[in-house]
């Protein structure tokens, strides 16, 4: 009996510290825990009882020339990646830097950080009503990788490697050297496999591009404005970080000049 003992305690000690089976959770902090329990409601800062209805103007100065935020050719239109798009998980500007469940509703993350593990949601849909799949996450991660953003590009690098574990589950591997890599994974934007296949990402565009988010573009004029109508069917409006936002049925955004002109604007209530 000793001997069986002593070969278990061996055994335990050989097994890498970080590599304990890691337990899915709510949310992830860059230090300690989220401040959220796991049945939180709402994020703090939100009213789940606020109206709906409305529309919400804003000034922009500058002009706009392509509807993809993703890449470094032209000037993406503001709002995009607020309002059109969506993410693995949630910020709650509450914290620091804690994330909570998105589309993906939960996660798996061992103590040294060396892989990360996305529970996708299965009611996560597109705005075209097509399901959020694993594949999508891995066509997303390995688009930006290699045809992204500079801030993309160099981050997903440090990944080793994505593997897909079914249809709403994919785990990312890491060397465990930089503890934010996780959170960043977290905040990589997602976007549909089948629509880039008919659609070039590495190109400029004023055509819109499918998104998850809780609004839709509805008017686009070239430099001049765009406008964000409220999806009434968004998959994500019942979730606790999306339950008492997203209130305002169309969201404008007016271009101008510089700053005279659209205070000039604003005093003839243009």
């Amino acid at each position: 009996m000793k001997h069986v003992l002593a070969l278990i305690l061996v055994i335990f000690l050989l097994i890498p510290a970080g590599s304990v089976q890691a337990e899915p959770v709510h949310g992830i902090a860059m230090q300690g825990t989220p401040a959220l329990p796991p049945d939180f409601k709402n994020l703090p800062y939100a009213n789940p009882d606020a109206p709906k209805g409305g529309k919400y103007r804003f000034a922009v100065t500058g002009s706009f020339d392509t509807l993809n935020p993703f890449i470094i050719k032209g000037h993406a239109a503001v709002g995009l990646r607020v309002y059109v798009f969506e993410s693995l998980l949630a910020r709650n500007r509450s914290e620091p830097f804690s994330l909570y469940g998105l589309i993906a509703e939960k996660i798996e993350v061992p103590e040294d950080r060396s892989r990360i593990t996305f529970f996708l949601n299965k009611k996560a849909r597109f705005s075209d009503g097509t399901p959020i799949l694993a594949s999508d996450v891995l066509f997303s991660f390995n688009t930006l990788r290699k045809k992204g953003r500079p801030n993309h590009r160099g981050y997903y690098k440090k990944v080793l490697r994505a593997e897909i574990v079914d249809d709403h589950t994919i785990t990312f591997y890491l060397d465990g050297k930089d503890r934010e890599l996780v959170l960043i994974l977290g905040l990589m934007p997602v976007i549909s496999e089948k629509f880039f296949a008919t659609h070039d990402f590495t190109k400029t565009t004023l055509k819109p591009i499918l998104g998850s988010g809780p609004y839709v573009m509805s008017s686009v004029k070239p430099g001049e404005s765009i406008v964000y109508r409220r999806n009434m069917d968004y998959w994500g409006r019942d979730l606790p970080v999306s339950r008492g936002l997203w209130n305002f049925d169309e969201v404008r955004f007016e271009y101008f000049r510089d700053n005279q002109a659209a205070f000039e604007a604003f005093k003839k209530n243009l």
